[in-house]
């Protein structure tokens, strides 16, 4: 699968050689260059929602680039409207596991649908959209 990876990032960014491209697949899945070395040697797995995001992003499908098919012919890349109401179901989701006193008021909620939005569409995985969202529904920042 690393080799899949590697090989269509290097068409992609027109780069033949081996060196730095695990930074150009870490800026395009959104992930670090640690991360992106753990999957090169197996030390984890590629989640769904990057293998997902990097397909579209090399224009292969992502069961071509997981090796479960060797057509490489991407399908269609997933609606926004489909990602929007991902998003608005992580929100729902999010809502109900927040701790809230005072409840969430419209503005906050469509803020944290566009937050889940645009991290579906970088192709991050549930569970850190899910932390994301209810760390900002309980109104937390970063220096608290």
């Amino acid at each position: 699968m690393w080799e899949r990876i590697k090989t269509r990032a290097q068409e992609v960014h027109q780069h033949p050689s081996d060196h730095g491209i695990n930074t150009k697949i870490a800026a395009d899945a959104g992930r670090s260059s640690q991360t992106v070395g753990d999957w090169k040697h197996g030390r984890t797995p590629v989640p769904p929602s990057v293998m997902v995001a990097l397909a579209n992003k090399y224009g292969v499908s992502a069961r071509y680039l997981a090796c479960k098919t060797d057509d490489p012919q991407q399908s269609e890349p997933i609606a926004e409207s489909d990602l929007t109401v991902m998003a608005l179901e992580m929100v729902e989701e999010a809502l109900v596991r927040a701790t809230l006193n005072d409840g969430i008021d419209p503005m906050a909620g469509a803020r944290l649908a566009m937050t889940a939005f645009e991290m579906l569409k970088q192709g991050q995985s549930k569970s850190n959209i899910l932390g994301k969202l209810i760390y900002e529904a309980e109104g937390r920042s970063d220096d608290q």
